[in-house]
């Protein structure tokens, strides 16, 4: 669909925008003593603790990662920032000095976990081109040059034209990572980024993530034992072990903090590997001298910032910033500035006396100003020694910071030759294009949010896309209904619980709107059963012999497997929306539970007037019931008599029949409403139900 227009090509004439960060609020992160536990029996007495007075900040225009053990809490801290984790959390959470309004701050962060869902029948092309029409406000030119910029930078261009479910894990990643990249947001979480990925491939996307943050982005991700290159890209470490904060803090600090308790680090050792065996008690050693160490550092260092006239932010070294004093200077040009006009007022006097009294004047002001540039020389001199003196102790380091200095500079210098290597400009992944000059403007017009109907328009394309590259579940669904027809339309399927963890993902980080997502699945779904519905009326309608005298007839029973079709689905959608993905087996029992016990109420087992008074109104409430009912209209009301070979045939006519079924007791036109207003209370069930989740995982 999109392989002739996205061709790989770049337009010398198109003028790139700047990197996104004119409209990209800087936002600094603070958190306080969080605590989150959760149950561990159902009774609730037992909890386990998560994060145990958990305390740390986030820089804008800084990577900062979280490292520690599998289970020390990583990604619930990742989910609380980030506001998918709401419920059970004690600590306070500040942006920019204020409290976090949860509801605005969601609006302006993305999270990619560690386990992303695609819609695995559209290909890699398709799944960026429909991130970039949802976020963006660009033509499709502009569009499918931002997809093929996106796609080189994450190596993704061999793999343009393949199916998601074809792609590799590492491939699979990237992808999951490059459709959030349209739109760079203020704050970035990602789950461990480079699980699965190889060397090289972790390398170009934390560089991808560098330049991110350069661009005044607040990166935080989770990592498990990075090499070296990619230690040399992070500015500040967060350290949790069971829960706890072990270190939070610049990464070339967090060497000495640990000395401090008595761990030093080998020459040339990873420093991850080191922090990880060092809190994992695998090198001995006092851990929670170590705990109470990181904590009193983290208190110095925030109150070394709070008293620091220049912003921490800006990588000031706390405590060697010269103040310097301008009272003697303000004093000595003010009593310079009176002798000048004194001496001013003197000159144009035509006295002898008064000019020899000129004279002297300006001798004595001469010693004086003299006088003054002495002291004035004395007190800079003394100035710039405690200057000098400062800068030479921060010089004067240990023989092992010293060598980690070199090796930094050795991994940076590697890293600038793999970034030029492989070709990864900033430009490529933040600069997009456009046709006017002003770049705020543009900036604007390019993010500006979609209406409901540009929504609903993009997404139709993907669902009528999706629903012609599922070939299997197309024609499983086609044979099934033509097969059996009417009642196993809620068996058959299962494509909302995989489509539905994709739409919690994308509307979570405000792709598009529940509404648009919920009326495009109605009726991009609605031809398919139409086609459905009418190939099976279609052959057994006239296999079974039914009259063909009136086109009524024909209509009447279309519209009732129609509505029971579209019935069926709807309790399949249900169904698949209250029990997920990952609880196959209560679908199994929730389908049969909800058909089963209407089907016997039908009047087809057993009529109604010889069931039980206790267990006649579930009669009344069966959609079953009032299919069968309008089926059995539809052929029998109003029909001439039948042919019979039989000398004797009771159900010659067709009124007995009826009759003998305890028909009709409703109306036609009735029925057809019963079972629109059963559709549309599952749809309604299920929106809601898609509203509670929302809700819920946004708590």
């Amino acid at each position: 669909m999109l392989k002739d227009d996205c061709k790989i090509h770049v337009q010398e004439s198109e003028e790139l925008l700047e990197p996104v960060k004119s409209w990209n609020s800087q936002m600094y992160i603070e958190f306080d003593d969080l605590c989150y536990s959760v149950c561990c029996n159902r009774k609730g007495r037992t909890e386990k603790m998560i994060l145990r007075n958990v305390t740390g900040h986030f820089e804008p225009g800084k990577i900062t990662v979280i490292v520690g053990p599998s289970g020390a809490g990583k990604t619930t801290l990742l989910k609380i920032i980030s506001g998918k984790q709401q419920i059970d959390i004690k600590g306070t959470i500040t942006v920019n000095g204020a409290k976090q309004n949860r509801k605005m701050f969601r609006k302006q962060v993305c999270y990619v976990p560690q386990q992303f869902d695609l819609l695995p029948y559209l290909t890699t092309r398709e799944t960026l081109y429909m991130a970039a029409r949802l976020k963006l406000n660009q033509n499709k030119q502009a569009i499918c040059s931002m997809v093929n910029d996106i796609a080189k930078s994450f190596n993704l261009s061999k793999c343009l034209d393949t199916l998601a479910n074809k792609l590799s894990g590492g491939e699979r990643k990237r992808l999951s990572i490059g459709v959030e990249m349209f739109v760079q947001p203020s704050v970035f979480l990602l789950d461990e980024p480079t699980s699965g990925l190889d060397s090289t491939a972790s390398n170009q996307l934390i560089n991808i993530l560098h330049d991110m943050a350069r661009a005044n982005c607040t990166v935080i991700c989770t990592i498990h034992q990075p090499n070296s290159q990619i230690i040399s890209l992070f500015d500040n470490i967060i350290v949790i072990n069971q829960g706890r904060c072990m270190y939070c803090g610049p990464k070339d600090e967090i060497l000495n903090t640990y000395s401090i308790a008595g761990f030093t680090c080998p020459n040339f050792y990873n420093i991850i590997e080191f922090v990880l065996e060092v809190i994992t008690e695998q090198r001995g050693g006092d851990v929670e001298n170590l705990y109470k160490i990181c904590c009193d550092e983290y208190v110095k260092f925030r109150l070394r910032n709070k008293h620091n006239k220049k912003d921490p932010r800006d990588g000031a070294v706390p405590g060697c910033s010269l103040m310097s004093d301008n009272n003697s200077t303000t004093e000595f040009t003010q009593e310079n500035s009176l002798s000048e006009s004194h001496t001013e007022s003197m000159v144009n006097s035509p006295t002898p006396a008064k000019r020899r009294q000129v004279k002297s004047s300006k001798q004595a002001m001469a010693l004086k100003y003299a006088d003054k540039l002495k002291e004035n020389y004395e007190e800079v001199q003394n100035k710039i020694m405690v200057e000098n003196r400062c800068f030479v102790e921060q010089l004067i380091k240990s023989e092992q910071q010293f060598e980690q200095e070199i090796i930094s500079n050795m991994l940076e210098s590697q890293r600038n030759m793999l970034k030029e290597t492989t070709k990864l400009d900033l430009s490529i992944v933040f600069k997009q294009k456009c046709e006017t000059k002003d770049t705020d403007t543009s900036i604007n017009s390019i993010i500006q949010k979609k209406s409901t109907w540009q929504q609903q328009k993009i997404l139709f394309l993907r669902a009528f896309t999706y629903i012609k590259r599922d070939i299997i579940l197309t024609q499983l669904r086609f044979v099934t209904h033509v097969i059996v027809g009417l009642l196993l339309g809620i068996v058959f399927y299962n494509f909302v619980p995989i489509e539905a963890t994709v739409f919690l993902q994308e509307h979570l980080n405000n792709w598009y709107s529940l509404r648009s997502y919920y009326s495009v699945k109605i009726i991009s779904d609605l031809l398919m059963q139409i086609i459905c519905a009418s190939s099976f009326l279609l052959i057994s309608y006239y296999i079974t012999g039914q009259p063909m005298e009136k086109y009524d007839r024909f209509l009447q029973m279309w519209g009732i497997c129609l509505l029971i079709t579209i019935l069926g689905q709807t309790i399949g959608i249900f169904a698949g929306v209250i029990c997920g993905t990952q609880v196959f087996q209560w679908r199994i029992f929730l389908i049969p539970a909800i058909s089963i016990p209407l089907l016997l109420f039908a009047g087809f087992f057993l009529k109604l007037g010889e069931m039980s008074t206790y267990v006649q109104p579930l009669g009344y409430v069966s959609f079953f019931r009032y299919a069968f009912e309008g089926v059995m209209q539809a052929i029998y009301l109003d029909r001439p008599n039948l042919t019979c070979l039989e000398i004797y045939c009771y159900l010659r006519s067709p009124s007995k029949i009826l009759t003998m079924m305890d028909m009709p007791t409703v109306p036609f036109h009735v029925i057809l409403i019963i079972l629109a207003f059963w559709i549309f209370f599952f749809h309604l069930i299920t929106y809601a139900v898609l509203l509670w989740k929302i809700y819920y995982a946004k708590k």
